[in-house]
């Protein structure tokens, strides 16, 4: 967290130009959450150098992205450095892909169109996990 208590959140979420507006609206939704956002519309490299930077309370990562390395690699990568929790947000819901996510132990997987409340919800319970595991 912050030093001023507030959660950091890492998005990643690639997506082409005339799409860019919902991925900023979402980014939007979630500041006016009351956290930080470092956001991220670049690629799973960009995402696990941005990570390895700045250490992020939780990220929230689309699984389908543009570049060569996919959303579910870049986690992998930045578990490799560091457990941060993840949710997963994805436009596909396909088996082989949730499979896929499932094996990283992300604390939520969203299929678009997403439910904002329902993200909201678990940012705020992660949040307040990590606030009773900085106390312990």
């Amino acid at each position: 967290m912050s030093e001023s208590g507030e959660l950091r959140i890492l998005f990643l979420e690639d997506l082409p130009e005339d799409e860019a507006l919902s991925a900023f609206y979402l980014i939007m939704k979630v500041k006016d959450m009351g956290f930080a956002v470092d956001a991220s519309l670049a690629s799973g490299e960009d995402a696990v150098a941005r990570a390895e930077k700045c250490r992020p309370d939780l990220v929230l990562m689309d699984i389908n992205l543009a570049a060569e390395m996919s959303g579910i690699e870049a986690v992998r990568r930045i578990k490799l450095l560091f457990d941060a929790p993840v949710i997963f947000i994805t436009g596909y819901s396909d088996a082989s892909i949730r499979k896929q996510a499932d094996e990283l132990n992300p604390i939520a997987f969203f299929v678009k169109p997403l439910d904002i409340a329902a993200l909201e919800r678990t940012i705020r319970r992660n949040a307040e996990v990590e606030r009773r595991e900085r106390k312990e």
